[in-house]
């Protein structure tokens, strides 16, 4: 039915991770901006706007390279700490639903 070859098949799983992981560092990057600036240092963690330089960075060197460079590799790390541990931290004492 396909006749696609392994160089084809491999681009399409590259592609795959490559969007994966942008989004997950876009959504990191678009729920920052959602919370409040007093929230940050209240839970012992770098400031908003920290975080948002090192997302924002994060976002834009995954954007433009390859998933497994060693930037988008950074930028994977950093948006799995913030998801996985300052956001929760964050709604904990806001209260914030998202």
């Amino acid at each position: 039915m396909f006749n696609f070859g392994l160089g084809a098949l491999t681009s399409i799983v590259v592609f795959g991770i490559w969007l994966f992981t942008f989004a997950v560092k876009a959504w990191a990057l678009v729920d920052v901006t959602r919370r409040r600036q007093d929230a940050f240092p209240a839970v012992d963690r770098l400031t908003k706007v920290a975080w948002l330089v090192i997302l924002g960075l994060s976002a834009a060197f995954g954007f433009v390279s390859s998933p497994l460079s060693i930037f988008s590799l950074a930028g994977d790390v950093a948006a799995g700490v913030y998801l996985l541990d300052v956001r929760p931290k964050i709604k904990a004492i806001t209260g914030g639903r998202w």
